[in-house]
């Protein structure tokens, strides 16, 4: 190859080299400008004065160099968008870390005042659970001194439903002590047993019962007022009395008062209209 040919060559090249640059570099286009037109019209005159003058081995010989620079500027221009579009894919990669980095510090936030909400919700229950246990260590033996003080009521009150009021303060004794009952459970039951008692106070009632008058055993209808005066009279009606709580014994009565507890028991037991009956309360007749 001639000396002009490897001349021609090298320039061809070079104009190449400088046009693939001006698409890469930013303000490269601006630069070819000027020196594009003038390239262009100095590679042209310069290939037909060595055309004119290249035998047909020097021309094949300067295609294949010319073929050789395309195939690298073509080269080149696959790096450049392999590298665009890997750049494309990095933005792409950052924008959605980016949102995704946001969002976690919005869960990170949420989550810190959710925490904080339940530890403010355990130490309640803390708080909570120390009140109930001071009142547990309160409770448990008031509730003794309660059925104690039930017990010791039931024994000195007039003498209506022994067995079940016997039976209601052993079952309250029994809940006391009982493994697995809570202490609401054992309150409720207390408080079941002081309800009972308390109604007793403002009902009546008339059972038929045996009793030991004078220690004589006398078939009777009890008559409960009550709990401000216990009556009885006999199926006759002739014979009628009161609990004296002073003796506690059975204390006799006049027939006038039998008469009115004849009454007493018709109205209770709803087989006559109520009415005012007259019934000495306190302490038995003179």
């Amino acid at each position: 190859m001639t000396n002009a040919a490897t001349m021609l060559i090298k320039m061809v090249r070079n104009c190449i080299h400088r046009m693939a640059l001006s698409t890469l570099i930013p303000g490269g286009r601006d630069e070819m400008g000027i020196w594009g037109p003038l390239c262009v019209c100095g590679v042209g005159a310069a290939l037909c004065c060595a055309l004119a003058s290249f035998s047909p081995v020097q021309a094949q010989e300067t295609d294949a160099s010319m073929q050789e620079a395309l195939q690298k500027q073509q080269a080149v221009q696959k790096e450049v968008q392999a590298w665009s579009e890997e750049k494309r894919a990095l933005v792409q990669e950052i924008l959605s870390l980016q949102t995704e980095k946001k969002w976690l510090e919005l869960q990170n936030t949420q989550y810190a005042a959710y925490i904080e909400q339940k530890r403010q919700a355990v130490k309640r229950l803390e708080d909570q659970e120390e009140v109930a246990k001071s009142l547990r260590m309160e409770l448990e033996p008031y509730l003794s001194e309660v059925v104690a003080r039930l017990e010791q009521f039931v024994e000195n009150d007039l003498p209506f439903l022994p067995q079940e009021r016997e039976d209601r303060v052993r079952f309250m004794q029994q809940s006391l002590t009982e493994h697995g009952v809570s202490l609401g459970e054992r309150l409720r039951r207390v408080l079941e047993a002081l309800t009972v008692e308390a109604q007793y106070g403002t009902s009546v009632d008339v059972q038929d019962r045996k009793l030991e008058v004078q220690g004589v055993s006398t078939q009777a209808q009890v008559v409960r007022i009550g709990r401000v005066g216990l009556f009885y009279v006999t199926r006759d009606g002739n014979t009628a009395g009161m609990w004296d709580a002073r003796a506690q014994g059975w204390a006799q009565l006049s027939q006038d008062t039998a008469r009115e507890l004849r009454k007493t028991v018709d109205i209770i037991r709803e087989r006559r209209a109520a009415e005012l009956v007259t019934l000495p309360v306190g302490k038995p007749e003179e």
